[in-house]
C-alpha cells in the first residue's frame, strides 16, 4: 500500500475547507477529465491556509490516476498556480509538491 500526500497553491478560496472528491477521470489525448466512462479516481484534501487570492491545499490521494490532483483542483473551479494544462496558463512553475510518501514493504508483510 502507498500513502501519498501533496501541497498545492490553489487560485482563490475553496468553497468547502475539508472534502473528499470521488468521480471518474478518462482521457483525451494527453488532458484528463471528469467522466462518467472514465476510471475512479479519489482524493481527500483540506485547506492548509488562505492567502488574499490563494489556498494551500493538502490532497491525500486514494487512488493513483495521472493528472489527478490537477483534475480534481481543477473540477473544484481552483486550479493549480502555474498549471498550463488545468489552469489559466501563467508563465510560472507549477505549484505543487509532494511532502509525504509511505508504503509497506510486500516482503515485510509475513
Amino acid at each position: 500500500m502507498i500513502d501519498r500526500k501533496y501541497l498545492a497553491l490553489c487560485h482563490g478560496h475553496l468553497k468547502v475547507k475539508k472534502d473528499t472528491i470521488i468521480n471518474h477521470i478518462a482521457k483525451d489525448g494527453n488532458k484528463r477529465f471528469v467522466s462518467d466512462n472514465g476510471k475512479l479516481a479519489v482524493s481527500e484534501y483540506e485547506v492548509v491556509k488562505e492567502y488574499a487570492k490563494t489556498s494551500l491545499v493538502m490532497f491525500h490521494l486514494k487512488t493513483g490516476r495521472t493528472h489527478q490532483i490537477r483534475v480534481h483542483a481543477s473540477y473544484l473551479g481552483n486550479p493549480i498556480l502555474g498549471d498550463k494544462l488545468y489552469g489559466f496558463g501563467e508563465d510560472m512553475v507549477m505549484r505543487l509538491c509532494s511532502y509525504y510518501v509511505s508504503f509497506t514493504d510486500p516482503k515485510q508483510m509475513n
